[in-house]
């Protein structure tokens, strides 16, 4: 039952993934009205929380934090936007005190998913502070613990928010199809373009046969040249045969011999599975 679901699960992320068919109608039942609002906030809230991500020293986590916040609240504000829809009164974001708008983003969220309610809840103190120097009073490692929170709730966040237009989407979903259908034709060019370059094990190597004929050498057999005359043939024997010592063992997976080329076209090839002689001539 668990392997149906993660199929099911990895199927719906591929499909989302090629057709952007949720993104697709997120984007649509955006008001107009709100996108350029909508991308302000979002961009804002991403340009915010990249330079937080970036201050690793413990010294400078309190700025980090209030980094996170100032990115939290525009995620939550552009959140707001992207789910009002068409003919629903639009959300005063601008208006909304912190607390007001994290509680309308919890009934929009509904599931947090892997955010902890532990999380949510130091999330929520963050926002709501007043004191200015509330975030300095922290220790280091509840500093850490609280910016963890912060990340996983704006990722959360970003989960709500389309920033794309539909012509946006439109491309998108042709560059991906469009990869799709390349990697495709690659990983069915590559087994052909390999048995079309692979090596020549007979090319120079020795020969043995039966009595040759029509001023040919067995060497002809094995020489490379595809074009011409006879390459080797032998005399009119009751078992002709030709023996090519390949000096080493190998993986044979077709044997290919090509006929005389100034008439009597004849090409042949075998292709066999590939085994490992247990001698060294084939």
């Amino acid at each position: 039952m668990q392997g149906v679901q993660a199929w099911a699960a990895a199927r719906g992320i591929l499909r989302e993934f090629f057709l952007l068919e949720n993104a697709g109608r997120r984007s649509a039942a955006t008001a107009a009205r709100d996108r350029e609002s909508i991308l302000a906030y979002y961009d804002a809230g991403q340009r915010r929380r990249a330079v937080a991500n970036t201050l690793s020293i413990p010294s400078d986590t309190p700025a980090g934090l209030i980094l996170y916040r100032e990115a939290c609240l525009c995620l939550i504000r552009a959140a707001l936007l992207a789910t009002s829809r068409v003919g629903e009164e639009r959300p005063n974001v601008e208006a909304m005190k912190p607390e007001a708008a994290w509680e309308a983003v919890g009934r929009v969220v509904g599931d947090w998913a892997s955010v902890s309610p532990a999380d949510l809840a130091s999330v929520r103190e963050v926002l709501v502070a007043e004191d200015p120097l509330a975030l300095d009073r922290l220790s280091i490692d509840k500093a850490r613990g609280l910016s963890a929170a912060f990340r996983d709730v704006m990722t959360r966040l970003c989960r709500l928010i389309e920033p794309r237009s539909a012509l946006q989407i439109q491309r998108a979903r042709g560059r991906r199809q469009a990869f799709a259908a390349l990697a495709v034709l690659v990983l069915i060019a590559i087994p052909i373009l390999r048995r079309r370059n692979a090596p020549n094990l007979a090319l120079h190597r020795p020969v043995q046969s039966s009595p040759v004929g029509f001023d040919t050498t067995p060497g002809g057999a094995v020489d490379g040249v595809t074009t011409g005359g006879f390459g080797f043939h032998t005399q009119r024997v009751e078992s002709p045969q030709v023996t090519i010592d390949l000096e080493k063992v190998h993986d044979i997976g077709e044997v290919k011999v090509i006929g005389r080329g100034d008439c009597c076209w004849c090409s042949r090839s075998r292709r066999t599975a590939p085994r490992i002689d247990s001698s060294p001539s084939a």
